[in-house]
């Protein structure tokens, strides 16, 4: 049966023509009557507004131009007074000077500045707003202003500080006629300023006032927030007329403040003039409504008694609609059109309620496994926009009701970004039929974040698309387990910090875009002083907290968008970008932040109950405009972080390419000692160590055991050249356990003959080797493979080794003391201060440095540390031994001042074993002094 249109439903049906004839009547006349009435109401009230908005929009034009007017006077005679010190660049003046017009600084409520000729600003006022140093040189009011030499008022921008719209005032500072700077100063407009005043004003009948540059367009000031920076059309002449197309709403008119070449431009609803009108429209509404209503009650009540017989019969069909049941009408008896329809419906009631039972049991199926796979169906009618969602597709959005919601509030689970993609799908598969399989990110109903795989593909029928059908998963713990997955391969398990692959990664990038990107990067490396010695005195639980500590320093002392990784047990490396384009500024910018993190990371971290004091060397360098892979700077990194350890640590240090060349150095001295190590290159040279007797009488009483290496190809190597390159690559472990060892065999030879038994032998023993966990047995195995006299071996420590960990210091010290073992602290005075460990150690004597003893005749200073140590020693009870005595002048000085123990040049230098044996002998003759002296004339 072909669907009825309304000409044929009124053809048949006495209801609806009755109904569109009274409503019809009545709509017709009081449409007339009430059009002539709001006619000449709205002319009425529309001339009223007009007038009461020129009006208001006058005083405040005068308003706003009186301010500005006095802004640009006190800008003027202020530079008057600042000109004098503008012209001598004296800015500590210009500073003071700003400070002290608090009256005049209250005109702009971001602050004022002062600037030269060449546009950088001298002085500001406050100086939080960090606008001292800056470069205004190619602002427009700037350019105006020192070339014009007016007073210029500048567009409006966004500051970037604040992110805000800002304005600047400037007048130019002369002297004798020249232009020698300029004074700018900043009104916030996000701020209260003198411009609130388009707010005060626009308070009253949702009107709204919008100060224009008419120089560039844009809108200096609103009462509306949303208006705030977008540019209007110019010339003036057609900012009316665009106003009003763009409104066509709206009442616009404009006013000029000449005084700044600014256009007032106010704008009130049409609404607002038409108010009274409106509401006498809609009083005639409401009437015509109730007339309406009336009359179609009256006729519906007519027509109900008229159309009973057929209302029964709708009862019923509702009955079956609603419960399902068979359609089985009163009037199926009935022979007419009604009783052939009914029994039509029964049949047809008896085949849908099979199809209904297996449709339940597919559906129920369908549901069940939605929910093992978290699996949802949805579909949506597009010519009605009614949503259907699964139970399951419900229970993953988390709505407490099985019923799908409106597809706005649908879309709403989604954030901005993903409706946006959502919306977009369902329009491109409406409209071309194009299938799409999104993830998306939901909120749900609870406010849980989910991952959801939705897919949605459009439905056609007769050639046009009619629903949209998809299905809808919960992928979040499979996005869980990627990102799992990701952190695992990227970030570092201990700090959260990228890894070693990731900065690679971003790296390799950086150096691709550096090609064709203007700013320059850089690259440092952090190695921490010092670390493998904290994890061995301490534990790695101690090394693990320094490391999480350093890690939270860095990652806040860098900037935002900068890349701080662990890429080894201690070694961190930061990854610079946006640096400034010029190679100069960003080298300069690289060594603030290098300096940043060094000072940053100078000091006591708190690693549960110890404090302990870290330093770091730093290694920093540019990444090349050229193409090159990631590693050639990191090379470039390593190789100045080389040289800032070769500089003693707790330093940083910019990579210059002689650097390649030191390095290539030690790598090649590093490998020449190990060769050394393995072909006996190395020997011991003895320094002797003399006492004088309070008779005068001097006697040879121990040695000092120096290495020596004497090179097959460049002869005899200084120990300040190789002994660093040891202590850096480890080899001074080997090179202090063979010294220990010879020393000791040397001790058990001496013990067997008469002249040389009596001798002790001082070893020196690096921080290195001192605080290896074995120390103590290695020392111990030595004395007892050599069978040699524990009490004439001496260790010689320095005051480097006390910094870490003292408590396993004098654990060590004491177990080979019980055996026999002397110590002396040798350097004493020159590095850390250990006089509050003295009481502690179980030492046996202290050495005078030789930077000390140099100069003790005619430094005063090095004299009074020589007779402290000295006093010290005596006062507990250990011995003292001075170093680097070469004149005899320096050593009656020394013996004047109670110190009998010498080593020195003015003796002897460090000999080879047969030379110092040979020299031994007529000590142990000869006591007099004339005669030693005559020996080593």
């Amino acid at each position: 049966m072909a669907s009825l249109d309304w000409q044929t439903l009124l053809s048949r049906s006495i209801k609806a023509k009755l109904l569109v004839l009274v409503v019809a009547v009545l709509v017709a006349g009081i449409g007339l009557i009430a059009q002539q009435a709001v006619s000449q109401m709205r002319e009425e009230t529309q001339r009223a507004v007009v007038d009461r908005l020129e009006t208001d929009m006058a005083l405040l034009a005068e308003d706003i131009e009186r301010e500005v007017n006095k802004r640009k006077w006190a800008l003027e005679q202020v530079a008057l007074v600042l000109a004098p010190a503008l012209a001598a660049k004296d800015a500590t003046t210009l500073q003071n000077l700003l400070e002290a017009r608090p009256v005049f600084n209250s005109n702009f409520n971001r602050g004022t500045f002062v600037v030269g000729v060449n546009g950088v600003a001298l002085a500001s006022t406050p100086l939080e707003m960090g606008t001292t140093g800056a470069n205004y040189a190619e602002r427009d009011y700037m350019i105006a202003t020192l070339q014009g030499g007016e007073t210029f008022i500048g567009s409006p921008v966004i500051g970037k500080p604040l992110g805000t719209p800002v304005l600047v005032l400037a007048a130019p500072a002369r002297v004798q006629g020249r232009i020698v700077g300029a004074l700018a100063g900043v009104t916030d407009l996000g701020k209260p300023s003198f411009l609130s005043r388009l707010k005060d004003f626009a308070s009253n009948g949702g009107r709204e006032f919008t100060l224009v540059d008419s120089r560039s367009g844009l809108v200096v000031a609103s009462s509306n927030p949303a208006r705030m920076m977008p540019a209007m059309p110019v010339p003036l002449s057609d900012l009316v007329k665009t106003a009003t197309q763009q409104e066509k709403d709206q009442i616009v008119a404009t006013h000029p403040i000449n005084a700044a070449g600014w256009v007032l431009m106010a704008s009130t609803p049409l609404a607002t003039a038409h108010a009274a009108a409106a509401e006498m429209q809609g009083r005639i509404v409401d009437t015509a409504i109730t007339v309406t209503l009336v009359a179609v009650l009256l006729t519906l009540l007519a027509l109900r008694v008229l159309m009973r017989p057929l209302a029964q019969s709708s009862w019923q069909l509702s009955q079956w609609t609603g419960q399902g049941v068979p359609f089985t009408s009163g009037l199926s008896g009935r022979t007419d059109e009604i009783g052939s329809l009914t029994h039509r419906f029964n049949l047809v009631s008896e085949q849908f309620q099979t199809q209904r039972r297996t449709l339940e049991q597919s559906i129920a199926l369908m549901e069940k496994a939605g929910a093992l796979a978290h699996v949802g169906g949805w579909e949506l009618d597009v010519r009605t926009q009614d949503l259907f969602w699964s139970l399951e597709t419900c229970r993953i959005h988390e709505l407490d009701e099985n019923v799908a919601p409106s597809l706005e509030v649908a879309s709403n689970f989604y954030g901005p970004g993903s409706r946006t993609v959502m919306l977009a799908a369902f329009k491109e598969a409406f409209e071309k039929g194009t299938p799409h399989d999104l993830e998306l990110e939901l909120i749900t109903a609870k406010g849980n974040t989910r991952w959801v795989q939705l897919q949605c593909h459009a439905v056609v029928e007769r050639g046009q698309v009619t629903k949209l059908r998809g299905a809808v998963q919960d992928i979040t713990r499979q996005k869980e387990d990627a990102q799992r997955i990701s952190d695992l391969a990227f970030s570092d398990t201990l700090t959260g910090l990228p890894n070693r692959r990731l900065l690679m990664d971003r790296l390799d990038a950086v150096l691709t875009l550096s090609q064709r990107h203007t700013p320059h990067c850089a690259l440092i490396v952090v190695d921490l002083d010092n670390f493998k010695l904290l994890n061995d005195s301490y534990g790695h639980f101690k090394g693990d907290l320094l490391l999480k500590a350093v890690a939270q320093e860095m990652a806040a002392t860098v900037r935002e968008g900068d890349t701080v990784a662990r890429v080894g047990a201690d070694e961190f490396m930061i990854l610079l970008t946006e640096l400034s384009g010029d190679p100069e500024e960003a080298v300069q910018q690289a060594k603030v932040i290098s300096g940043n993190l060094l000072s940053g990371l100078r000091r006591n971290f708190l690693l549960g109950r110890l404090h302990y004091y870290s330093t770091a060397s730093i290694g920093v360098t540019l990444l090349g405009n050229s193409q090159e892979a990631p590693e050639e700077p990191m090379k470039r990194a390593d190789l100045a972080l080389v040289q800032a350890r070769h500089s003693g640590g707790n330093t940083s240090c910019f990579f210059e390419p002689r650097m390649q060349a030191m390095i290539e150095r030690r790598v090649e001295l590093e490998s020449a000692m190990r060769r050394g190590l393995e072909n006996n290159e190395f020997a011991l040279y003895y320094q002797p160590q003399v006492v004088e007797h309070v008779e005068g009488h001097r006697r040879i009483v121990g040695a000092e055991s120096l290495i020596r290496w004497r090179h097959p190809e460049h002869g005899m190597v200084p120990p300040g050249e190789f002994i660093p390159v040891a202590e850096e690559s480890g080899l001074i472990l080997q090179l202090g356990q063979w010294v220990l060892t010879t020393a000791c065999a040397q001790l058990k030879q001496w013990a067997s003959k008469p002249h040389f038994s009596h001798l002790t032998m001082a070893v020196n023993v690096s921080a290195r080797q001192f605080h290896q966990p074995d120390f103590v047995a290695t020392v111990l195995q030595s004395l007892t493979a050599s069978s040699a006299d524990p009490k004439r071996l001496k260790l010689e420590l320095t005051e480097g080794l006390l910094v870490a960990n003292v408590d396993d210091v004098v654990v060590k010290m004491n177990t080979l003391k019980s055996l026999g073992v002397s110590f002396s602290l040798d350097d004493f005075g020159t590095g850390y201060s250990s006089l509050s460990y003295l009481k502690r150690l179980p030492l046996d004597q202290l050495k005078i440095d030789q930077s000390f003893v140099k100069d003790i005749l005619n430094d005063s200073n090095d004299a009074a540390i020589a007779r402290t140590v000295i006093a010290l020693a005596d006062s507990l009870g250990l011995s003292i031994i001075a170093e680097g005595v070469e004149t005899h002048e320096q050593r009656q000085f020394l013996a004047s001042e109670g110190c009998l123990a010498y080593q020195g040049y003015v003796f002897s230098r460090p000999v080879p074993l047969e030379e110092f044996e040979r020299l031994v002998q007529p000590w142990l003759t000869s006591f007099a002094r004339d005669s030693v002296e005559t020996l080593l004339a």
